[in-house]
């Protein structure tokens, strides 16, 4: 207290200490005042450079799905042999198919997407196996539709109806007869 009552009588007494105090105050919340932007700085830096690196982590994850799923998209479309795997994988695994058909394409930009009707029939464990083994097939993409019905004239088989997805380089009609001109000429 006697410090602080000495301080207002030197300020009082010499107003150019009072500026002096007033000054190094100043320097002194100036100094802080960097310090913690410095701190925040860091920290900003650090959280961006967090964020990048996630980024990229999912950029690295998004490239790699990508490449996996354009090794699974045939240059030609060949119904017949897949028809073939197909009825190949089912019998591996001991199910009837009762049919398989192509139904209409669908063209998405560059790509034509080919559902398959499958119907077949077999016991729980033997679908399972079967459709897992389709999913791991090279050539599909992806299972659109599976349903199973229990029918009482053959259980304890089932009935299934499966609609497998398969991807093709979509070549226009138009495009094509272009090339085999220009091929020709």
């Amino acid at each position: 207290m006697l410090v602080v009552l000495v301080l207002f009588t030197l300020f009082d007494f010499f107003p150019g200490i009072r500026k002096i105090y007033q000054y190094r105050q100043k320097m002194r919340l100036t100094s802080a005042a960097r310090t913690q932007t410095s701190i925040g700085n860091e920290r900003l830096k650090k959280t961006y450079q967090d964020k990048e690196r996630a980024m990229s982590e999912g950029v690295d994850i998004l490239k790699k799905e990508i490449s996996a799923v354009q090794t699974k998209v045939s240059q030609e479309k060949n119904l017949p042999l897949i028809s073939l795997e197909i009825e190949d994988l089912a019998g591996a695994n001991n199910i009837e198919v009762l049919s398989i058909r192509p139904l209409e394409a669908e063209v998405q930009g560059k790509y034509e997407l080919q559902r398959i009707e499958i119907r077949c029939k077999g016991d729980y464990k033997a679908l399972a196996e079967f459709i897992r083994r389709l999913e791991n097939n090279s050539a599909m993409m992806a299972i659109y539709e599976v349903t199973i019905n229990k029918d009482p004239l053959i259980y304890p088989l089932l009935d299934v109806h499966l609609v497998p997805v398969y991807v093709f380089a979509y070549h226009d009609p138009d495009e094509l007869l272009t090339t085999e001109i220009e091929t020709i000429r």
